[in-house]
């Protein structure tokens, strides 16, 4: 009901025990939907390095430009943003050593906070601190999604709680590359009952096979 030519969703509200009844997405928006955008980043070495022209993080020299990973973000968020009530996007980043550490992580928030909060008040500050922070990372491996899925499921999972109408949209950017396929499988079946939808968009040209495999 959602068509942004690499995903769909529509959501079932549960009537009763017996009954569901189907909502068109337009019918959700005028009963108060919350819509809630979650972000995970790639960082890991199969993207290249950002000062290396070519590579998938390349950060080019003229003003304006985009990398390939930010022109994702802007061209999928921009079409969220508008659906988004508070503009607070938890983002994430995985695959990468963040700075002060020599262990790799697999989900750490990109603005970096102490605290732990992914939370990035308006799309332009995700590019913002997309680009300001990148620079302070390791690209690493594996590529492992299932850590910031699970974390993502997680808040997913409580939000559902204390706020019924919330719908979620994960908007997942990698180059293809993935080394936990069965976990990432089996936590996907797992939050198989949550409001969310998974959008995964592959950014360069390699081979994204499995990615489609996770489509089904």
């Amino acid at each position: 009901l959602f068509n942004l030519n690499i995903g769909k969703f529509s959501l079932f509200i549960k009537t009763s025990e017996e009954t569901k009844k189907t909502k068109s997405f337009i019918e959700l928006l005028n009963s108060n939907l919350n819509l809630n955008l979650e972000i995970g980043i790639d960082f890991t070495g199969s993207n290249g390095h950002y000062l290396d022209v070519d590579t998938l993080h390349y950060i080019p020299p003229e003003p304006g430009k985009k990398t390939l990973y930010e022109n994702a973000i802007y061209e999928c968020g921009k079409i969220l943003e508008a659906y988004d009530s508070d503009k607070q996007y938890p983002v994430f980043g995985f695959g990468a050593c963040p700075p002060g550490s020599k262990e790799v992580n697999h989900c750490f928030p990109l603005n970096l906070a102490v605290d732990g909060d992914p939370n990035i008040k308006g799309l332009d500050n995700v590019l913002k601190i997309y680009r300001a922070n990148m620079p302070q990372l390791t690209f690493s491996g594996p590529t492992y999604f299932a850590p910031m899925l699970n974390m993502m499921f997680s808040i997913i999972s409580s939000i559902r709680d204390q706020n019924p109408m919330a719908y979620h949209v994960i908007l997942l950017l990698t180059d293809g590359m993935i080394n936990d396929l069965d976990e990432t499988v089996e936590c996907i079946v797992n939050a198989c009952d949550l409001p969310v939808s998974l959008i995964i968009v592959g950014v360069g040209d390699a081979d994204f096979t499995e990615m489609e495999f996770l489509d089904c």
